[in-house]
């Protein structure tokens, strides 16, 4: 069974431009856990805007039968460099629709 693709709760594009972090909340990241879930984050330019996603990887071996799989979500983060600079001002989650780059007033 494949894991659903989280929604990205928070983007931070770097003052160049060149590269993106991106928070969301997805299974747990512990090689040792049947359970854990692998992520990447994958871009595309759309009308100006910077439409992306966070796409869960089918697991590496399944989940042993009797096993259940918690549904605690846990807060991951990817890092990315961009191919190209973008310098616009929207990044928007493609499985949302929603805007998650904040204003300038919300970045730190």
């Amino acid at each position: 069974m494949r894991t659903a693709d989280p929604r990205v709760d928070f983007a931070r594009l770097s003052p160049d431009g060149r590269s993106l972090h991106l928070e969301f909340v997805g299974g747990p990241d512990d090689p040792s856990n049947p359970c854990s879930v692998q992520y990447e984050a994958i871009t595309e330019l759309s009308d100006g805007e910077l439409v992306v996603a966070v796409v869960a990887q089918q697991r590496a071996r399944p989940v042993p039968s009797g096993t259940a799989c918690d549904a605690v979500g846990y807060l991951r983060a990817i890092d990315l460099r961009l191919p190209q600079g973008f310098h616009g001002s929207v990044i928007r989650d493609k499985v949302t629709g929603e805007v998650v780059l904040p204003r300038p007033s919300d970045s730190p």
